[in-house]
């Protein structure tokens, strides 16, 4: 009788943990503020990148040049947001 008492609180403990462990899937996650600072960047990469690929579609530049290209307008994104 002690044995099954003991394995039920075991399992009831493994249960309540897994449920812990796992409460953000089974209740669902609490929405996430975006950072401003990303939301940034983000819109300076796809406003700088868009003339690049376009270019590229175009076949006024190569894929060489738009590699470059493009790397310079992450540096300049990054140096407008630094975070």
């Amino acid at each position: 009788m002690l044995g099954r008492c003991a394995a039920l609180l075991v399992a009831v403990g493994a249960a309540g943990l897994l449920l812990y462990i796992e409460r953000d899937r089974f209740l669902g996650a609490e929405p996430v503020e975006a950072d401003p600072a990303v939301a940034a960047y983000q819109a300076c990469i796809s406003q700088e990148t868009a003339p690049i690929e376009k270019m590229l579609a175009d076949g006024v530049i190569d894929e060489a040049r738009a590699t470059l290209f493009s790397s310079r307008a992450e540096a300049r994104c990054r140096a407008q947001n630094p975070n």
